[in-house]
């Protein structure tokens, strides 16, 4: 057999408390004064006309892609000598 509970005592959730809450505000029906903003003092200055020529990106990427295969020309390390070449290099240089 099954023991009974002790009836709730402890808390009653938070309808008493919103109801105190509501009670010391003044039923929650007051309004908050409306904000004034003042008004700017400088005139608004107008906006920026796009330029007549269209968007220059497909011209910055060719010029990206032509410094990349130039780049890699510049930059790229000299072919190593025959191993056929150095060896008769250094038996003509023993003679």
């Amino acid at each position: 057999m099954a023991t009974p509970r002790p009836p709730r005592t402890g808390r009653k959730g938070f309808g008493p408390i919103i109801a105190e809450l509501e009670r010391l505000l003044g039923g929650g029906r007051r309004e908050a004064p409306p904000i004034e903003r003042p008004a700017p003092n400088h005139p608004r200055r107008p906006r920026r006309e796009r330029a007549a020529r269209p968007c220059s990106w497909p011209g910055l990427a060719a010029m990206l892609v032509v410094g990349m295969i130039g780049a890699y020309f510049v930059f790229k390390p000299a072919p190593a000598p025959k191993a056929v070449e150095l060896a008769k290099t250094i038996f003509d240089a023993h003679r």
